[in-house]
This record gives C-alpha cells, sequence and structure tokens, in this order.
C-alpha cells in the first residue's frame, strides 16, 4: 500500500494511497508509513525509526493492526470508561433522542438505551449537541446498535469488508457512489461513537477514519481501472487485483497522509501514472485513459448526490 520514502527509497510501490512522508531526509534504517509512525517529534530521525513509545501504541488503528484478536473481544457498550458528560441542553437531548428511538428499525437501539445506563448516556450526549450525528443514528438505527454492540474494531472490519465486496461486484458508477458514501456515512458514525464514548483517543479515532477514507479511495480506484479494462483500454495482470502493477498511483498528502484525518477534513491527492509500465491495451493513449480515470475518481468521491458527498478532493497540492 506505500509509497518508497522520497529520499531514502525504502518502501515499496503502490498503486492507491501511498503516503508520502513529511520530512525529505536521507537515513540508513527502514522507512515506516505514515500510518505507523508517532507524531513527529523534534528528532529529526523520527520518521525513519519505530519508537517503543506511548504514541506508537496507538498504531493498533492501521488495517493490518486492527485485525488483532485481542482488541476486538469486548463490545464498545462494555469499554466505555463512566459516564457520559450530560448534554448542555438535556431537554433537547431526551426529545431528540425520543425521535430516534421511534424511528424504524430502532427495536434493538431502544433496548439497549434502556437498559444500559452508559449507553442512553451516549446517545444523549450526542442528540443534544450533533444534528448531523443523529441525523445519521436516525436513518441508521440498527447499524448503530451493532456498533455497540461489537468491538469497533471488529466493526471497522467487518465495514470495510462489506465496502470490498459491493463496490468490486458493482455494475455502474451511481451503484459505486451509493456503496462509497454509505460506508463513509457508517464509518464516520462508528468512528464516532468510539471516539465520544471514550473508548478511542483523539489520535486513534484519526487513524482509523483514516483508514476508511484510504481504503474508500482504494475502492473507488479499483473499480476504476476494472471499468476501463471492460472497456478494453487497459490489459489488467490481476483482476482480482486491479491496482496491482497498473502504472497509476495515488498519493495521500496533507492530513490523510499523516492518518490525522478529521471529521470534517477534505482530502488532499496527487496522481501520477507511468505509461511505460501501464498495461494500456494496443492502440490506447495512456494519457486520455488516466486522465479520464482520475476525472471519474473526483466525481466518485465529492459529488454530491442525495446521500451527500465522501470526501471533498483537492489535487492542486504540489
Amino acid at each position: 500500500m506505500w509509497k518508497a520514502c522520497p529520499s531514502c527509497g525504502n518502501g515499496s510501490s503502490s498503486a492507491v494511497a501511498a503516503s508520502a512522508c513529511r520530512r525529505r531526509r536521507a537515513c540508513s534504517k527502514p522507512c515506516l508509513p505514515a500510518r505507523v509512525m508517532a507524531r513527529p517529534e523534534r528528532d529529526e530521525t523520527a520518521h525513519c525509526q519505530a519508537r517503543p513509545s506511548a504514541p506508537l501504541s496507538r498504531a493498533k488503528a492501521m488495517p493490518a493492526l486492527i485485525r488483532d484478536p485481542m482488541s476486538e473481544t469486548t463490545a464498545l457498550m462494555d469499554r466505555m470508561p463512566g459516564e457520559s458528560v450530560p448534554p448542555a441542553n438535556a431537554e433537547l437531548a431526551e426529545a431528540n433522542l425520543e425521535d430516534v428511538l421511534g424511528a424504524p428499525g430502532a427495536a434493538d437501539l431502544a433496548t439497549l438505551a434502556a437498559g444500559h445506563g452508559a449507553v442512553r448516556g451516549l446517545l444523549l450526549a450526542i442528540t443534544g449537541a450533533s444534528p448531523f450525528l443523529t441525523g445519521l443514528i436516525r436513518r441508521d438505527p440498527a447499524f448503530t446498535a451493532q456498533c455497540l454492540r461489537r468491538a469497533p474494531e471488529a466493526a471497522m472490519n467487518a465495514l470495510l469488508d462489506d465496502l470490498d465486496r459491493q463496490v468490486a461486484t458493482a455494475t455502474g458508477q451511481s451503484e459505486v457512489m451509493a456503496s462509497l458514501r454509505r460506508a463513509k456515512a457508517r464509518g464516520g458514525l462508528l468512528v464516532a461513537l468510539a471516539d465520544i464514548a471514550g473508548v478511542w483517543d483523539t489520535l486513534t479515532a484519526a487513524a482509523f477514519f483514516s483508514t476508511l477514507a484510504e481504503r474508500l479511495v482504494q475502492a473507488a480506484v479499483r473499480w476504476l481501472l476494472t471499468d476501463q479494462a471492460r472497456a478494453g483500454n487497459l490489459l489488467l495482470p490481476d483482476a482480482q487485483t486491479p491496482d496491482r502493477a497498473c502504472g497509476f498511483t495515488v498519493l495521500a498528502m496533507g492530513k490523510l497522509g499523516a492518518a490525522e484525518l478529521n471529521y470534517s477534513s477534505d482530502i488532499d491527492l496527487i496522481v501520477l501514472y507511468d505509461a511505460d509500465t501501464a498495461p494500456v491495451a494496443p492502440g490506447k493513449d495512456a494519457a486520455r485513459i488516466f486522465i479520464r480515470l482520475t476525472r471519474a475518481l473526483v466525481k466518485l468521491l465529492q459529488e454530491r448526490t442525495g446521500q451527500g458527498y465522501v470526501f471533498r478532493t483537492d489535487l492542486r497540492l504540489r
């Protein structure tokens, strides 16, 4: 998944969401991708070595590490450290929560709220402060209940696996856009629940949200590459992993590149292609294919539909 360090050359190239090192400095030690780095400290070699420090332990949000079964055994609602902060407007919070629990499909969530004081406190904290999150819960109460009953790490794994399956089997662009937006809304809600409940700290929540963004971009790129192959423009060497050896690379910059994405962030991407290695079909023009693909990627991610958008996407960063 990761692009080599631009200074030392360590690492492996990738087609999707490669993260550029923020410090361009020659080094002799293996270069770690941004996802497993602690926040940069004053030590100029911080980007090139793993440190047994407390911040590094927060790298459990890495896609490869959230498979750790030790972190997937306890439900979110059973890991909440204590009572939630009472809402500033208790009357408004109660009214909104009553509306949420009366929504279609909310029976399980209502049962949890009635039998688990910490769950009710968490929901009141949300319904009294965030119209956006309240709307997400109202539209998807069954999923909210599932998030509370499961370990958030396991819930995120399942969500990302579902995303990959849905996008891989999508037959058209509108279906892909719907799947991406559904996964973004659900993933954002899951991260917010674990964050507000105190189950994840700020850095862990940001890392999980960044992982969600990366996988959304990856799913979109894979579908677009496959679509170009179906159109006869690309001869992909591996149909099951279309972004492998495809000559197309997406670099994540800014907050996404640093695994510090927050709820309102846009994503800064740099898109590259290699006409010499891209498996372009005979008689086809690589520049035209990949420019069209990049425009389609931006459309998939940021065009507003009835389900909103995935991420505002900025390709102007240089």
